[in-house]
């Protein structure tokens, strides 16, 4: 339990650990196991936040698509896109799979759960 090690944690006001610290090769070993496609960008989560839209919304304002533009994408209307993309709405599977299509991205990276 008291082995050396090189990582270093570093903890909140509180006293609890909030980060912790490791050497850039161990790093590469960690991340390289990551899936890169259900990351999701930093400014699609900031969309979300600053503007209080869900996940699909935020993708869509992401690649710089109307809602009518994501509807022709889709086969669908503007109003069909707007009921999609409503906070708190639950997609289909097959709906999760039509809009990753549309927007080129991983259908991991438009689920919210």
């Amino acid at each position: 339990m008291n082995e050396p090690t090189n990582v270093q944690i570093i903890n909140d006001n509180a006293g609890q650990p909030a980060f912790a610290v490791v050497p850039y090769s161990e790093w590469l070993k960690l991340s390289a196991h990551a899936s890169d496609e259900a990351l999701i960008p930093h400014e699609v989560v900031e969309i979300m936040v600053n503007k209080n839209v869900s996940l699909l919304s935020a993708w869509r304002r992401f690649k710089k698509l109307t809602q009518a533009e994501m509807g022709q994408r889709l086969n669908t209307t503007q109003a069909a896109v707007a009921q999609l993309e409503a906070v708190g709405n639950t997609p289909h599977e097959a709906t999760l799979h039509r809009w990753a299509n549309a927007l080129n991205v991983s259908v991991d990276a438009l689920r919210e759960d």
